[in-house]
């Protein structure tokens, strides 16, 4: 494990570290980590896609930072953590994907999104040609000050070359998506993620860091 893997995963807490699928070879873990939590603390998330399971999200504060880790309960009552569990994410497509017109929606529609959700910290955004549009990590907190508008119009342009379609490439079975992240602590990571159409899955997932924290302005809410 590099010690970039180490300091992101830290951010989530040390049951996340413990349950980490990812390998720094892309190889994947096909034993989710399965928790019994404490389900009126939940809050339920909503997929259309999710039929005969149910995903649940818990916040917590770590080191004063609000944080969220997403669940999945599969059809024998068991909670799995998603958060950087590949594993997990494998079981729930198994579990809820049962034939390839709805893994096509999925890969056009959901995919991006979920799998940001899981694998980076609560507030981190996919940069893509939307994003740019706004002001994301080109300006601080509102009770901030406030930087120069040169400054603003620099780091515009700098975010706006790690602007990417959040959309896989689909090659007969398989499929590629290429990401840019904005972590909330300011920093950009590349992620390159693969899998097959049917059934669907993750075969690998590997990040490098392009941005270091605090290159364009945190997204962190506090307690």
């Amino acid at each position: 494990m590099t010690i970039k893997a180490t300091t992101f995963l830290l951010i989530l807490g040390t049951t996340i570290l413990i349950n980490r699928t990812t390998t720094t070879s892309g190889q994947i873990s096909s034993t989710p980590a399965v928790l019994a939590p404490d389900a009126d603390k939940f809050q339920n998330i909503s997929y259309a896609w999710i039929r005969h399971g149910q995903l649940a999200l818990k916040r917590y504060s770590y080191n004063g930072r609000n944080c969220g880790v997403l669940y999945y309960q599969n059809s024998d009552k068991e909670w799995i953590i998603l958060q950087n569990n590949i594993g997990g994410l494998n079981q729930v497509f198994s579990e809820e994907v049962k034939d390839r017109q709805l893994a096509t929606q999925i890969l056009l529609h959901n995919l991006a999104r979920f799998v940001l959700s899981t694998m980076a910290p609560t507030n981190s955004l996919i940069i893509d040609r939307d994003l740019v549009k706004g002001d994301a990590g080109i300006s601080p907190a509102l009770d901030s000050p406030q930087p120069a508008p040169a400054v603003q119009e620099a780091l515009h342009q700098k975010l706006l070359k790690y602007a990417l379609d959040a959309y896989p490439k689909v090659t007969s079975n398989s499929w590629t998506l290429t990401l840019n992240i904005l972590t909330q602590q300011g920093g950009v990571e590349h992620w390159i993620v693969t899998g097959k159409v049917e059934p669907l899955n993750i075969v690998s997932f590997s990040r490098e860091i392009l941005e270091s924290d605090k290159t364009f302005y945190p997204r962190i809410t506090t307690d």
